[in-house]
């Protein structure tokens, strides 16, 4: 009822009435894309915001690097944990060594120094557990480093 009421008094009115609706109709139409759009923007705003935290917590995160150092006639494979927010070599640890062969890991024999591959039977008579052996490793280590990364400080030697 109340919709041919307002019909019959748009044509009261003529064009100029219907213009008016057709107007107020555009506007509401209007304003309800703007509201939405708006919306959207936040949420894609707040979206950013959250990978943004996301990407400095990544950047602030440790990080391993590990490398590759064929010496003492075996392999090893070093890993630097750096902090790249702060540009700091935190820890190096030289880990095992490794057949140059076959890539294994050497076991040490039992009741000697000797280090033996189990995939090719290698054997190698250096005292690999030595400190002074860890130690080349892991300065090697830092140097191979260095070199690919020169915006990291030389570490502080004790």
């Amino acid at each position: 009822m109340d919709i041919l009421k307002s019909m019959a008094d748009l044509q009261a009115h003529g064009p100029v009435g219907y213009a008016a609706v057709v107007l107020a109709l555009a506007a509401l139409a209007a304003a309800a894309r703007v509201w939405a759009l708006g919306r959207r923007a936040r949420r894609l705003r707040a979206e950013l915001d959250r990978a943004r935290v996301e990407l400095e917590g990544m950047r602030a995160a440790p990080r391993d690097w590990e490398c590759q150092i064929e010496r003492f006639d075996v392999s090893w494979y070093p890993v630097l944990n750096i902090l790249p927010a702060a540009h700091e070599i935190a820890r190096v640890t030289v880990g095992l060594p490794y057949c140059r062969t076959c890539a294994l890991p050497l076991s040490q024999v039992s009741g000697g120094g000797a280090w033996r591959c189990p995939g090719c039977d290698f054997k190698s008579t250096a005292a690999l557990e030595d400190v002074s052996v860890l130690d080349t490793v892991a300065q090697q280590a830092l140097r191979v480093f260095r070199v690919k990364h020169p915006e990291y400080p030389a570490p502080a030697r004790n």
